[in-house]
């Protein structure tokens, strides 16, 4: 069954940063160029994603914008050796996950990976790499731990993003956040 996850969609001045925070690593970690926050991985057939992405529309309908703080790098070390960007959990992002959380989960099966995503396990982040190697992580830790961006964003719209035939990800859907308050 086709892997997918729901995400936040972050802008493309956000990429820039990490870029930044990648140069001199980034041929030695995976990581999806797309800015994001991903709130919650799904695995499911076509009739069951066209479900989920009516229930998605409807809940981008009724959201308003909500603002993030991109904080500082932080590491997750093994199994996955992530370095990352962590984000402030303010009530706004709480409230979309958790309403993201209950509609994927109303439609589709339990991966029990994915237990880190559920609401009171989440920890918001924006990934700078993964799967980086146990040497190069203890560079970048040294060289980037703490390291503060203090960055608020915008965020108007989440996505699905799935991989494709060659296990390459890519945004499915696009959902606009309240377009009354999200002028284009």
């Amino acid at each position: 069954m086709p892997l997918y996850v729901v995400l936040l969609v972050l802008p493309d001045s956000i990429e820039i940063k990490l870029d930044e925070l990648r140069h001199g690593y980034a041929q030695k970690m995976n990581y999806i160029k797309i800015p994001h926050i991903s709130l919650f991985p799904f695995s499911a057939e076509a009739d069951i994603k066209k479900t989920l992405e009516s229930k998605l529309f409807k809940i981008a309908e009724s959201t308003d914008p909500i603002t993030v703080k991109l904080r500082e790098v932080g590491f997750f070390e093994a199994p996955w050796n992530v370095a990352y960007v962590s984000v402030n959990k303010n009530p706004e992002f709480i409230k979309l996950h958790g309403v993201v959380f209950d509609a994927i989960r109303s439609c589709t099966e339990k991966l029990d990976w994915a237990k880190i995503y559920e609401p009171d396990s989440i920890i918001p982040h924006v990934t700078i790499g993964e799967a980086i190697p146990p040497d190069i992580l203890k560079v970048m830790k040294k060289e980037l731990s703490g390291r503060a961006l203090n960055v608020d964003v915008k965020i108007t719209s989440f996505a699905i993003l799935g991989q494709d035939e060659n296990r390459q990800w890519k945004i499915i859907k696009t959902f606009q956040f309240n377009k009354s308050k999200n002028p284009s």
